[in-house]
């Protein structure tokens, strides 16, 4: 859930304050509210936000506890004023009793949201046919994605034969498929040029023994030459401050760099290593690929179609 850009579809201008406090001024009135935003969570419930709550010292601001839903109960507290809460279904924002809410939808900024458990198995296996074109034992496929030997059977048996035979099939379904890695992002803005700012923060991410995965603009242009990188994206085995390399928070649309922890974990199985001043671990091509069309960034849809070519053909492994 990206909170800037929630706040900032609420009307809601944002100005970054100091320390872990998140300002945003209301244009209509001028009004200051004072935020401290607690991470994320699916579901607000009770249980949550005596959790979220329960760490406050005397004096303290209470915190902007942040869920993509709550329950009926803690919207009421949150009415009531008792608590201050922000949710993404629906899009609302309470503030000391006071609602902020807006009937536009919000911004689809990721693939459509499907019911039932993600398939990453599935996905992942596609992207390393793609990568690859032939994938190894089942045993060491269900080691490498850290699954059940049976679990990497059974989604083998959902692809057919659906293989290293057809790539611009296998490429196709998956981008139909693919519900995007999920998880948490954060977005940073520098004003040095990224591919310096990804190496700025893969040096960090390694010294902090995240396991960094390089993917977005820096990553399709190592792989498929055609735009000049203007975001880079991370995925990271856990959250990681940037702000004392020279970066400043910025909501994800103005980020330059995007840090992500993804709920989907077959990343690791199916990334590169290239050698450099610093090592890099790239993304799979095939979900370069997917972000590159998920992304409002100039010369994008002509970057994504000469890497899709470079997938289909090969050229890409």
């Amino acid at each position: 859930m990206d909170v800037a850009s929630v706040l900032r579809e609420l009307g809601l201008n944002l100005v970054y304050g100091t320390e872990d406090g998140l300002w945003a001024r209301r244009d209509d009135t001028g009004e200051m509210l004072v935020f401290t935003p607690t991470d994320p969570v699916d579901r607000l419930d009770s249980r949550t936000v005596n959790r979220l709550s329960g760490n406050l010292t005397p004096g303290q601001a209470r915190p902007l506890l942040i869920g993509s839903s709550a329950t009926r109960q803690v919207m009421e507290r949150a009415a009531s004023g008792e608590i201050d809460i922000l949710t993404e279904e629906p899009l609302r924002l309470f503030h000391e009793g006071v609602a902020y809410r807006t009937e536009e939808p919000a911004p689809v900024l990721s693939a459509p949201r499907r019911t039932g458990r993600p398939a990453w198995v599935r996905w992942g296996l596609m992207r390393e046919l793609l990568r690859t074109g032939s994938l190894p034992a089942q045993t060491e496929v269900a080691a490498r994605f850290g699954v059940t030997q049976q679990a990497v059977s059974r989604a083998l048996r959902t692809l057919g034969d659906m293989g290293a035979g057809a790539p611009e099939k296998l490429l196709d379904l998956f981008l139909g498929e693919y519900a995007g890695p999920g998880g948490k992002e954060f977005g940073w803005y520098a004003l040095t040029p990224v591919t310096e700012q990804t190496d700025v923060a893969v040096s960090l991410a390694h010294n902090l023994e995240l396991d960094p995965i390089v993917a977005g603009d820096v990553a399709a242009d190592r792989i498929a030459p055609w735009k000049l990188p203007t975001r880079s994206r991370i995925y990271l085995r856990g959250p990681m401050d940037l702000g004392g390399e020279g970066f400043i928070p910025a909501p994800l649309a103005e980020a330059t760099l995007i840090c992500c922890t993804p709920r989907d974990r077959t990343l690791w199985a199916t990334g590169t290593e290239v050698g450099d001043d610093v090592t890099h671990r790239l993304a799979d091509p095939a979900l370069i690929l997917w972000e590159l069309l998920h992304s409002d960034g100039a010369d994008s849809d002509q970057a994504a179609e000469h890497l899709r070519q470079a997938i289909i053909e090969g050229a890409a492994r």
